[in-house]
């Protein structure tokens, strides 16, 4: 689980815009890549959702993390990413970075949840191939819709030998945070029947279960954020040791490190466990820190970046990404990377903090005045809502409110042949609204193809005969490319063509060795994947 994910979710829709140009592109390829439109991909900083322990084939004795685009398998006491493998990739396969992972002993084989998804485990072979799906079959009709955290209870267990363990977090209203949760903990077959149900009896509603593993000799091991009421969402790290009743067994175990997302219990006792980064730390039975174990597996910038946002810079040819650091959740920053110097090299270009822009996710640069524009999704005070311009020095400059004021910008484009900003809005997932470069609307339009629920996101660039574009990607997997009234050009299938994962907010390169490219962030990825427009 990523903290973002509470947010995006308001967009209407995971998913990202991209603005191609027609011209061709004669820039460096990757050869890691596999769809014929991608020119290469780079990490942004990962962190690790979910790890479990393999305990028997090729991989025996190593953890397997889900991290990035793949699982990942590392001995369990290495030192260094050095013996890191990438045993899967996700792409094509998944529709969303699993958000819980488990290896099934009597079968040999691994377990995963397609995102945060609570109705399918996919099953994939100890050597990484893709075998099937499993439906869940949860009790009494329940459907949840948010599961975060899956394990195994190995086969010499008292209880429920050879049947996993489920982390379930279902939605059950509407507050000022969408993080109401009816917390349980499933037990369930492996082949997606669920037998029981565990509900942590001190609980309260808004706080989240993360991580879930068998703890030895016949408990539950979870790992929870007690949900604080602060305005960002954050809160308590905890340790759980739960009977299968739902009572606590031990005295909880409150983490200096913050959350923790993924744990599993390994033959020696010890309790592996990740947090929202790349860090896996070891407690002992007792649950207290194993000194001097620590591991650190990053892909990309420290501290698991997570990229929403993203603008091209003309002048300094770089790439300006919109980030959370999730060592300090909702520090929203913005990052410059640079495609001609190699992936994972990064700057700090500004630190939205300083000007109380907490919420921020669409950017957008506006070549002609060389200001950066960022969308400020703030829902308190209302005066603090719009898109604030800062200089190439990272000062602000300006603040240009939307229509009455009251329109809170999610994603955002600069449309440079009329002066004016495209805007997705918080409030309306249909329609892109057009205002003035002075915040008058103007008017607004419903690009969407039949049964597509969401606009998604969009972004500008100009034709081969000169006319001025967008293109969308949108739900159901559903790109299209249109005027910029919004009606249809060309359509195509984002997923298949450019094999993207989480997809959500793409820049126009229009100089550099990916002039005529694009980039689009991958949020839970943690990826920028620089491509063509597909034909």
């Amino acid at each position: 689980m990523r903290w973002n994910h509470r947010l995006v979710s308001l967009v209407g829709v995971c998913s990202v815009v991209v603005g191609v140009g027609l011209a061709a592109v004669a820039a460096p390829r990757s050869p890691h890549t596999q769809n014929p439109n991608v020119l290469t991909r780079f990490f942004t900083g990962t962190y690790i959702e979910d790890i479990t322990y393999v305990t028997r084939g090729a991989f025996a004795a190593h953890l397997a993390m889900v991290q990035g685009d793949g699982l990942y398998t590392i001995p369990l006491n290495a030192v260094g990413s050095g013996a890191l493998k990438k045993l899967i990739d996700f792409r094509g396969l998944l529709t969303a970075v699993p958000r819980g992972i488990a290896y099934i002993e009597k079968e040999r084989v691994h377990a995963m949840l397609d995102g945060q998804g609570c109705d399918q485990l996919v099953i994939f072979d100890d050597n990484g191939r893709f075998v099937e799906r499993r439906h869940i079959t949860h009790l009494n009709g329940y459907a949840p819709n948010y599961c975060e955290g899956l394990a195994y209870i190995p086969d010499t267990s008292p209880v429920y030998p050879g049947h996993l363990l489920l982390a379930v977090n279902e939605p059950v209203g509407v507050s000022p945070l969408p993080d109401n949760y009816k917390q349980r903990v499933e037990v369930l077959r492996t082949d997606g029947q669920v037998v029981r149900e565990v509900f942590p009896l001190s609980l309260t509603d808004n706080d989240t279960i993360f991580g879930v593993t068998f703890k030895a000799p016949d408990d539950i091991l979870i790992s929870v954020n007690l949900f604080d009421g602060t305005p960002d969402g954050t809160g308590t790290g905890q340790l759980w040791t739960l009977t299968f009743d739902g009572l606590q067994d031990a005295s909880p175990v409150t983490l200096t490190q913050g959350i923790v997302e993924g744990l599993v219990q390994v033959p020696d006792g010890r309790i592996i466990a990740t947090g929202l980064s790349s860090d896996l730390q070891a407690f002992n039975a007792s649950l207290q820190p194993v000194p001097g174990w620590h591991r650190d597996f990053q892909l990309g910038q420290p501290n698991g970046i997570t990229p929403y946002g993203i603008a091209w810079n003309p002048t300094s040819e770089t790439l300006l990404v919109n980030t959370s650091d999730l060592e300090s959740p909702f520090r929203t920053m913005i990052l410059a990377f640079s495609p001609a110097a190699g992936t994972g090299s990064a700057s700090l270009f500004l630190d939205l903090a300083t000007d109380q822009i907490s919420t921020s996710r669409g950017l957008t640069y506006l070549a002609s005045e060389g200001r950066l524009a960022v969308a400020n999704t703030v829902r308190l005070p209302l005066g603090r809502r719009g898109i604030y311009l800062f200089d190439g020095a990272g000062a602000l400059r300006e603040q240009v409110r939307l229509g009455n004021s009251l329109e809170r910008p999610a994603l955002i484009e600069h449309l440079p042949t009329t002066n004016e900003f495209a805007v997705h809005t918080m409030t309306d997932a249909t329609r892109v609204q057009i205002f003035t470069r002075n915040g008058s609307f103007v008017r607004s339009f419903d690009p969407r193809p039949e049964d597509v629920a969401s606009v998604g996101s969009f972004a500008y660039f100009t034709s081969a005969d000169g006319s001025g574009r967008l293109l969308f990607i949108m739900g159901n997997d559903q790109g299209a490319v249109t005027d910029l009234n919004g009606h249809i050009l060309k359509t195509f299938n984002w997923r298949e063509a450019l094999g993207l994962i989480e997809p959500h907010e793409l820049a126009y390169m229009t100089s550099g060795p990916y002039a005529g490219a694009f980039a689009v962030t991958e949020l839970t990825p943690g990826i920028v994947t620089i491509f063509t427009l597909p034909d």
